[in-house]
């Protein structure tokens, strides 16, 4: 007879906080062509967060922007669970897009924290199958 894995789940009196908030990132070597010109490569920021344990990755294709660092330095401390809501509100298309990173981040966080796939988080199983034409 198999066992399934235990499930670990969450102690409900140990409320988590992040711990560290790094940024990592580079370019990334490609060969693309587009309609506007071709492209040899691509910028990336990659996130890590950590509570604990548990660490959460975010990453997104932009050049390395300073308000990321500030983001970061204000999220240690805090509890992850409170997800987007951590994360300052901005107008800024480029701040925007940065503040993806930290929100999958989060997410990815809060996912290992709980012990759940993040497709649970969001909302769990919506189909099986996805048609592909």
């Amino acid at each position: 007879m198999r066992s399934r894995p235990r499930t670990r789940l969450p102690d409900p009196m140990h409320e988590p906080t992040i711990t560290s908030a790094r940024v990592d990132w580079g370019r990334m070597p490609v060969r693309l062509l587009f309609s506007y010109g071709a492209v040899d490569a691509f910028d990336f920021q990659i996130v890590r967060l950590r509570a604990g344990d548990a660490e959460g990755l975010g990453e997104v294709i932009v050049p390395h922007h300073p308000f990321l660092d500030e983001v970061l330095a204000g999220l240690i401390g805090a509890d992850p669970r409170g997800l987007d809501a951590l994360l300052p509100v901005r107008a800024d298309a480029v701040e925007r897009i940065v503040c993806e990173a930290v929100s999958i981040a989060l997410y990815d966080l809060v996912g290992h924290l709980a012990g759940l796939p993040l497709y649970v988080l969001l909302g769990g199983t919506i189909r099986t199958r996805v048609p592909l034409m």
